[in-house]
């Protein structure tokens, strides 16, 4: 009952990966040379902050609706937060506060 060709799906795979590849070149190939226009530059300088303030709510949000997980939440990422901001260490404040998040839901009893 083993429909699935296998050749068709390494060429899928291999499909999806080539995809990838040029759709993150695309951005550099597209832009090279053009970086010293000033929307470029104001991209370069809030994308990230931008697209780490989305990341942060879309994962935060679902537990919000969850009593039992929001305390956690909000406390690892204040201490996530406090840590980068003291000391610029991203694998530090990022260890710290899942640890602190997988410690505060393990323990929790709210």
């Amino acid at each position: 009952m083993n429909d699935i060709n296998t050749t068709y799906v390494l060429m899928a795979a291999a499909l999806m990966g080539l995809g990838s590849i040029l759709l993150r070149a695309f951005p550099f190939v597209v832009l090279k040379g053009k970086t010293d226009q000033p929307f470029i530059a104001y991209l370069g300088k809030w994308s990230p902050a931008v697209i780490l303030s989305i990341l942060v709510i879309y994962c935060i949000k679902p537990s919000m609706t969850d009593s039992q997980l929001a305390l956690p939440a909000i406390l690892s990422s204040l201490l996530v937060v406090a840590l980068h901001h003291k000391f610029r260490k991203p694998l530090l404040s990022i260890l710290s506060g899942t640890g602190v998040y997988m410690l505060l839901n393990a323990t929790s009893s709210f």
